[in-house]
């Protein structure tokens, strides 16, 4: 019978080595995960949390401000570009589609924009035949489309022939 029980001891033996040589596998010597974390060692892992979060939250909030001036920038210059297109449109069409004469016209356009015109008489000086305008076309943005409107005025003088 002697001889069965240092078989016992050693089948045990070999289960107790494997186990070890599993965990020093799995954990380096000296990391191997306590089994109760102290409560001072929880506290100062709750404090940290916190404090990262908070870090995170001013820095996105710091982004968030960022890129919203960037979207009211790119909304304002999109209607400054807008409102100088419709500028020179107008411009182009008074002398040619509207009648070349003294004085003062406005109006609305259908996407929100204003408009007004106003023509002056100038003297041609040696020229008596040719008769010029100064023409000043101004086109404002809609008010509620931004905080301060755009606003694009052109100026230029026209040239009209000799009265019929």
């Amino acid at each position: 019978m002697r001889w069965i029980a240092p078989r016992i001891m050693s089948s045990a033996h070999r289960a107790l080595l494997a186990a070890r040589s599993r965990l020093s596998r799995r954990y380096p010597r000296g990391h191997a995960p306590a089994a109760i974390a102290s409560p001072s060692t929880a506290g100062f892992t709750l404090l940290e949390t916190l404090v990262s979060f908070t870090i995170l939250t001013l820095f996105l909030t710091i982004i968030f401000v960022g890129l919203s001036q960037v979207l009211l920038g790119d909304r304002r210059a999109d209607l400054s570009r807008q409102a100088l297109r419709l500028a020179q449109s107008k411009l182009d069409e008074i002398g040619i589609i509207e009648p070349l004469s003294p004085g003062e016209t406005m109006g609305r356009l259908e996407d929100g924009f204003s408009w007004r015109a106003v023509v002056k008489p100038v003297r041609a000086g040696h020229v008596p035949e040719a008769r010029g305008f100064w023409v000043e076309v101004t086109v404002s943005a809609p008010l509620n489309a931004v905080e301060t409107p755009a606003q694009v005025t052109l100026t230029t003088l026209k040239i009209a022939g000799r009265r019929s």
